[in-house]
């Protein structure tokens, strides 16, 4: 079953590469299988066809193209392998819900529904996006806190430096935040940045866990990594729209915000030697980083 995770993760990263010529036959050659074999593997561990995955990724980059680019809905099907306006416009709404002319509209609302595929597919191209310059700033709130002493209990640690998003998938897919959640009297299972644990920063400091209460019985966790967390006070910042078609415009607004923040107006400086930024998303507050602050020190 390995090897056929890591067949399909091959040909997932072919896709993602070849998305403008890419054909089922193509996928297969690259990862030594036949059409039959290969479309047999990737069903049988995704739980979706080849076919099934190769539109989904032509339709997610094609929105995005769609959304910040000026170029002609036509030109835009053709590059992704329709053969006409009409045949791309009829298999554009069946999947999001509008046309590609409606999806142009600013507060259009675009169905994904219950697909996770294409949840992921869409949450992978926002971040593309972005990182191409192609996005809308999100409004982000900003609230000052104490919190109490915590423990943080880490199921996995982002040792091999993945992006956020493809080591939060990453733990996912291999059960960490399943292990995490399924800790008893949890406050919230979640990641965080142990800038304190690891001082070199970076990713690698990037952990999945759990936050539990400073009395909690650890003596029994030695599958985890326990770190204790003093009271600290945090400045929070906070994006309330949070959905796969703007994760990665979302995620850089608030960061954005939590690095331009004047903290020293507030007499604040920050304090990541001695308390981790946790990263979070709930229904109560969509998006948001906590960057863990003390009383600016006088010089």
């Amino acid at each position: 079953m390995k090897n056929h995770a890591a067949t399909v993760e091959k040909a997932k990263l072919f896709i993602k590469e070849k998305i403008e010529e890419v054909t089922p036959e193509s996928v297969s050659t690259c990862c030594n299988y036949s059409s039959k074999q290969l479309s047999r593997i990737f069903e049988m561990t995704t739980g979706a066809t080849l076919g099934e995955y190769l539109r989904w990724s032509r339709l997610s980059r094609a929105m995005y193209e769609i959304k910040y680019s000026d170029a002609k809905i036509i030109d835009i099907a053709l590059k992704f392998q329709y053969e006409s306006q009409e045949a791309f416009t009829r298999i554009f709404k069946s999947t999001f819900g509008v046309t590609p002319g409606e999806c142009r509209k600013p507060n259009v609302e675009i169905i994904i529904g219950r697909n996770t595929h294409l949840q992921k597919l869409i949450e992978e191209v926002s971040h593309e996006a972005v990182d191409q310059g192609f996005y809308k700033v999100q409004d982000v709130d900003v609230w000052h806190i104490v919190k109490p002493a915590r423990i943080w209990i880490s199921s996995q640690i982002n040792l091999d430096e993945k992006i956020p998003h493809l080591f939060y998938d990453y733990c996912e897919q291999n059960g960490y935040m399943a292990k995490a959640a399924a800790l008893p009297n949890i406050i919230s299972a979640r990641g965080a940045y142990l800038t304190m644990a690891y001082p070199e920063g970076g990713y690698k400091c990037l952990s999945w866990g759990a936050e539990v209460e400073s009395d909690y019985a650890i003596d029994e966790l030695n599958e985890f990594e326990i770190f204790h967390i003093p009271e600290s006070k945090y400045v929070v910042f906070s994006a309330q729209e949070f959905s796969p078609i703007n994760h990665g415009e979302t995620i850089k607004s608030t960061w954005d915000v939590a690095h331009s923040y004047p903290y020293n107006d507030y007499n604040l400086e920050l304090n990541t030697d001695v308390a981790p930024i946790y990263e979070d998303v709930n229904d109560d507050f969509g998006y948001s980083v906590w960057f863990p602050v003390r009383d600016r020190i006088s010089k």
